[in-house]
């Protein structure tokens, strides 16, 4: 009877454990799955970089927060994402500290009079608050 006892013993034990592995299993793909899920709803970047060059500096966020009224930014580059995706991912930090900045892109080729009639140029601040702009060569 005591062998009866023991083989049945171990035949639930071994089944608690299967359902115990399978639960823990079921709950780990859960989690995965969830995560999966939550990465494509927030976006969180972080910058590692020594010198934090992937991040705004205090001076540019500054400056973004002192321009009025939105912001669109002119940029010149040929048709197709793979011609623009940097661009615009060069424009999304600004973007986001300036909710109202745009790029808009110009098609050189195709857009010949709109690009022609447009003059380039580089403008800056000084220090003392004095705006230069110079023509792009």
């Amino acid at each position: 009877m005591t062998t009866d006892n023991n083989q049945s013993s171990k035949k639930t034990n071994k089944t608690a454990l299967r359902a115990n592995q399978a639960i823990s299993a079921l709950l780990f793909f859960a989690a995965i799955v969830l995560l999966g899920w939550l990465s494509t709803q927030f976006k969180t970047e972080f910058d590692w970089t020594a010198n934090q060059r992937n991040s705004l500096t205090t001076a540019s966020v500054k400056q973004l927060g002192n321009m009025q009224g939105p912001v669109t930014v002119l940029a010149f580059a040929p048709s197709g994402p793979e011609n623009r995706a940097d661009t615009a991912q060069f424009f999304k930090r600004y973007s986001a500290v300036k909710k109202d900045l745009a790029v808009e892109f110009i098609d050189p080729p195709r857009c010949a009079s709109s690009t022609s009639s447009r003059s380039a140029t580089w403008c800056w601040s000084t220090t003392a608050g004095v705006k230069r702009c110079v023509p792009a060569t």
